[in-house]
């Protein structure tokens, strides 16, 4: 199992500025592929679209994971988006969503990205307030070191 702090990085942590879910969505896209081009935007935005049309990924607590399986992924990427304000997701507790972890990963890799997820959940869940107070990427990416 990869730990999340070999699928993060300081890079990888961003402050969030779009205004609701489709913005965040098309943010988070269009980071994904400036960090990995192997899944074009197009693809990987409908990827996410198309996963929260069938339920939200906003999992309460002010949490989201929004994630996709898309067959041209080579490996798993992972982002964290921080959103001080914080966005209607549609989370199932209607609480604004502060915290986004995006994974996007292969369609081959079944139990590697329910592992991921399961991680991340725990991750987020955590440690989410130390996540919101730090001022730095490098002083989040230190706290995945255990996960």
């Amino acid at each position: 199992m990869r730990s999340l702090s070999r699928l993060l990085s300081p890079e990888r942590i961003v402050w969030l500025s779009s205004r609701d879910r489709d913005a965040v969505l098309t943010e988070l896209a269009r980071l994904h592929t400036s960090l990995d081009d192997a899944v074009p935007f197009e693809e990987t935005l409908r990827a996410l679209v198309e996963r929260e049309q069938l339920n939200s990924t906003g999992i309460g607590q002010g949490l989201a994971l929004p994630h996709a399986r898309i067959q041209k992924a080579r490996n798993f990427s992972v982002i964290l988006g921080l959103h001080k304000e914080g966005v209607d997701f549609d989370s199932f507790d209607g609480e604004p969503v502060h915290l986004f972890l995006l994974i996007i990963g292969p369609t081959t890799e079944n139990d590697m990205y329910v592992q991921i997820l399961a991680r991340a959940s725990r991750f987020l869940r955590s440690k989410a307030a130390d996540i919101l107070a730090a001022k730095t990427s490098d002083e989040i990416y230190a706290m995945t070191l255990e996960f």
